[in-house]
């Protein structure tokens, strides 16, 4: 998943909840973090990336 796409979901989320304020309540996510994620500010954490049921995933570069 891109970043592009992350924030997308992350929209389309709060969309589903019927606000971002509301998203972040259920979440117990700071609504100013939300906001900066969702435009690109900031990159999403575990907890964000928790509530929409994504994780990080590391893929081996080939370097020694």
């Amino acid at each position: 998943m891109t970043k592009d796409e992350l924030r997308e979901r992350l929209r389309e989320e709060c969309y589903r909840a019927g606000s971002q304020t509301a998203w972040c309540k259920i979440h117990r996510i700071a609504p100013g973090y939300v906001s900066d994620v969702i435009n690109g500010r900031r990159a999403p954490g575990a907890k964000v990336l928790a509530a929409l049921g994504l994780e990080i995933a590391f893929q081996p570069t080939g370097e020694k």
